[in-house]
């Protein structure tokens, strides 16, 4: 049985083996559970996520934060050398980047877009893996959100023939949260449905999940009731 707890803090530092976290596929990795990760374990992280999103480009456009150049000696394209951000580069050649690792494992269910990213070398978080969703346009209920991302972190585990515990915070919050057209008690519904539905699954490999709730009390005093309440009906 997976073990659910509910925690107000930093969700770099909960000692579980994976991080579940919103991202975009821009390149632009301002969020704050991104700027969490890069507090603690560098660019480790996002570098091989941004490597990722250049393989795995689709109608050959390359959505980034900084600009590409083609490079003829790589015979491919390439970081260029500048600070300027922007730019959306038409780009033909993009299955022949040779400037990058090979990228992470990418699921996609329900249109949301998942890499899993492993630690290369040590760093000051209590977490070895980041499971990052793309969650731009807040097409997708929070509820399916929730749901497929606990499962693809799920297969990824019955891939590994490992047990292993997740930290999912809540997203769509902070800067995100003017974005987000649904209230707070619609949101945090949704949210304890996604995760109910998961626990519903037959087979699971994640032995704990943690919801990490950062600096809003009234927010994890909800869930908390929510979750509570379902938990005995």
């Amino acid at each position: 049985m997976t073990k659910i707890s509910i925690i107000s803090g930093d969700i770099t530092l909960q000692n579980v083996d994976m991080i579940i976290a919103p991202t975009n596929n821009s390149g632009n990795f301002f969020g704050a559970i991104d700027n969490a990760i890069r507090k603690v374990a560098g660019g480790q992280y996002h570098n091989k996520l941004l490597n990722a999103i250049l393989h795995h480009v689709f109608d050959g456009i390359v959505y980034m934060g900084v600009p590409i150049i083609n490079d003829n000696v790589l015979g491919g394209y390439v970081m260029a050398p500048t600070t300027n951000i922007g730019g959306i580069i038409k780009c033909k050649n993009y299955n022949h980047i040779q400037s990058f690792d090979p990228t992470p494992i990418l699921n996609e269910n329900s249109n949301l877009k998942t890499y899993i990213i492993e630690k290369t070398s040590e760093h000051n978080g209590d977490f070895d893996i980041v499971f990052f969703f793309v969650d731009e346009d807040f097409a997708i209920p929070v509820d399916v959100v929730v749901y497929n991302a606990l499962k693809s972190a799920n297969e990824y585990a019955l891939l590994k023939n490992i047990n292993f515990t997740v930290a999912l915070p809540l997203f769509r919050q902070g800067l995100m949260k003017s974005l987000n057209k649904v209230n707070d008690n619609k949101y945090a519904f949704q949210y304890i449905e996604g995760l109910f539905k998961f626990l519903g699954e037959k087979e699971a490999n994640i032995t704990e999940i943690k919801l990490v709730i950062y600096k809003d009390d009234k927010m994890k005093n909800y869930i908390s009731e929510l979750f509570n309440n379902i938990s005995s009906s």
